[in-house]
């Protein structure tokens, strides 16, 4: 479908406008006699002229040449641009629009993401010398000024080449705030899923660009200030579609470039966070294998010194009970009780049964220890004897009571 775009000099009929896979225009361009397209600056594409009916003059960077049928003419992109219809008769020719943008990928040091990309926690947007790179030939390649803010609208990187326009109505390249359409920060939200554009008093345009990643801003782009080479106070700007469809292309693409080289830092980074998480639980694994080692020789060791320790007890019980030393025999008996009632039960409870016949072997210990003068009652229901308690739970209260309650005494 044909889409015509009228100003003050004639007008230009888009046959095809480009999209977003492959960034081209073409139109016909009409001049009316006497009128002419007034100098501006090429900026986000370049445009080949061909020249198919009437006459006239152009400029190119202030280079004056006729123009007649069969005559083309390339315009690159930050050349200033005439063009003036000299005849009574329309000046007419065919216009091509291709964007001045190269693969940015090239840029950067390393390559893209894959786009099956699982999904990340991806942080906002900061600047690094591969996006100080990026940034510098967007605008090399554009000619415009171009900004980047992280998701708070905090800049990051400033644009330059800013218009004359912007320079005496609000002195921007002294400081950008000077600007409102960047101290306003309202318009940069979350419901801004595309380009959008501000125009400001003085007829500038500015294209407001989201960097979205899975339907979360981690970033925005300000670019543009879009106007003639010499700028007028209104509103309307004799500004081809062309330009600013070229424009939106070059600044998708930069977008999508930004985007992928965040994503692959941060998969670079989770991954280097993973494999320090590997590293960190193989170094623990192997810790836990030479703990345990270390643990089943020490318990080999400590059951090696308990036979020992028992059978040397019931050797010197023997010795005891040899030379009629009853009580001490007795004792050593208790004793090795005691022993191996805390070694061999590895329970946190133990029948009531199962206690007070460990502190029957603690009690006769203390009684041979003060020469039998402590005398000890039991009274024990028959009906508890298998209810369970805390194991070990007993002892501290006789312990308690022996060294607290007898101390001076004994």
């Amino acid at each position: 479908m044909k889409k015509v775009q009228k100003f003050s000099w004639g007008e230009i009929t888009w046959l095809k406008v480009s999209d977003s896979k492959d960034y081209c225009s073409v139109g016909i361009v009409k001049i009316l006699p006497g009128k002419k397209i007034k100098k501006h600056i090429h900026f986000g594409d370049n445009q080949i002229y061909y020249i198919t009916k009437g006459q006239g003059y152009q400029w190119i960077n202030d280079k004056r040449t006729y123009v007649e049928p069969g005559m083309s003419f390339n315009i690159r992109v930050g050349e200033i641009h005439e063009i003036e219809n000299s005849a009574e008769e329309v000046l007419e020719g065919i216009v091509v629009s291709t964007s001045n943008l190269q693969d940015f990928s090239k840029v950067l040091q390393k390559s893209t993401p894959a786009k099956n990309i699982f999904p990340l926690d991806l942080p906002g947007l900061s600047k690094d010398k591969e996006i100080l790179k990026l940034h510098r030939e967007i605008m090399k390649k554009l000619c415009i000024p171009v900004s980047l803010f992280d998701k708070y609208g905090n800049l990051l990187l400033k644009g330059r080449d800013f218009p004359t326009a912007c320079k005496d109505n609000c002195r921007i390249h002294e400081n950008i705030e000077n600007c409102p359409f960047y101290t306003n920060k309202s318009s940069l939200n979350e419901h801004n899923d595309t380009i959008f554009a501000d125009v400001c008093e003085f007829g500038i345009i500015i294209l407001n660009t989201p960097v979205k990643y899975l339907n979360k801003i981690v970033g925005h782009i300000k670019a543009g200030h879009i106007t003639d080479y010499t700028y007028r106070s209104e509103s309307s700007l004799n500004i081809p579609k062309s330009r600013i469809n070229a424009t939106i292309f070059s600044l998708r693409k930069f977008t999508e470039e930004i985007l992928n080289y965040h994503v692959l830092k941060s998969q670079i980074h989770d991954n280097y966070n993973k494999s320090l998480l590997v590293k960190e639980l193989s170094e623990e694994k192997m810790q836990l294998k030479e703990d345990n080692k270390v643990h089943r020789e020490t318990l080999l060791s400590t059951n090696l010194t308990s036979h020992f320790l028992y059978n040397t007890l019931n050797t010197i019980a023997s010795l005891a009970l040899k030379e009629n030393a009853e009580t001490t025999y007795a004792s050593i008996l208790n004793l090795s009780k005691l022993l191996r009632y805390g070694k061999t039960s590895n329970l946190q409870y133990a029948k009531l049964e199962e206690e007070l016949d460990y502190l029957h072997s603690y009690i006769s210990l203390a009684q041979f220890e003060t020469s039998g003068k402590i005398v000890f009652k039991w009274e024990t229901d028959k009906g508890l004897s298998d209810y369970h308690i805390p194991q070990g739970m007993l002892q501290p209260i006789i312990e308690n009571s022996l060294l607290h309650g007898y101390k001076k005494k004994y």
